[in-house]
């Protein structure tokens, strides 16, 4: 998916600081996902603050009315075994009504896109043994598996060269 898309009517694009307040509300939502979560909009906003101090950054999904509907973290660390930049995306979400219309794949390809600017040399993630949709989606954008040396794990663990 591009960066912009008319027939979807949104922008896939990094999220500036300033709009870490319209990721919170998000991040809450799919945190809610895994059991009750108690933090205010203001208390994510803070830590989405310092995962942005830290290196980090958020891509942030915008209808043309403003209105953001998806976001995925990706972090950036520098690996001894890589000997380069390697980056690691932690978090993708998009609100249920948006979908199966691409948007996680455009969200993920972007940050294909932001880390092999940043000379990352590979990208990895973990995602739920179950969550068959983002399986199909990573296997699909090239990442390989590494969860046939965990059987036991409840979660996939892929990587992608760049």
């Amino acid at each position: 998916m591009p960066q912009s898309s008319s027939q979807n009517d949104l922008t896939i694009r990094l999220a500036a600081e300033s709009e870490l307040d319209a990721v919170a509300p998000l991040f809450i939502e799919f945190a809610q996902l895994f059991g009750p979560y108690e933090k205010t909009v203001e208390q994510v906003v803070r830590l989405l603050r310092k995962v942005v101090s830290d290196g980090g950054e958020f891509l942030i999904v915008v209808l043309s009315d403003g209105r953001a509907v998806g976001f995925l973290q990706q972090r950036y660390r520098y690996s001894a075994w890589e000997d380069a930049c390697t980056a690691y995306i932690e978090d993708v979400f998009v609100l249920e009504e948006f979908q199966g219309a691409g948007i996680g794949r455009g969200l993920t390809e972007r940050a294909l896109e932001r880390a092999t600017e940043r000379g990352c040399k590979s990208t990895s993630l973990y995602t739920s043994s179950g969550n068959r949709p983002a399986i199909a989606l990573y296997e699909g954008l090239g990442f390989k598996s590494a969860t046939s040396r965990y059987p036991e794990s409840p979660s996939h663990y892929y990587s992608k060269e760049l």
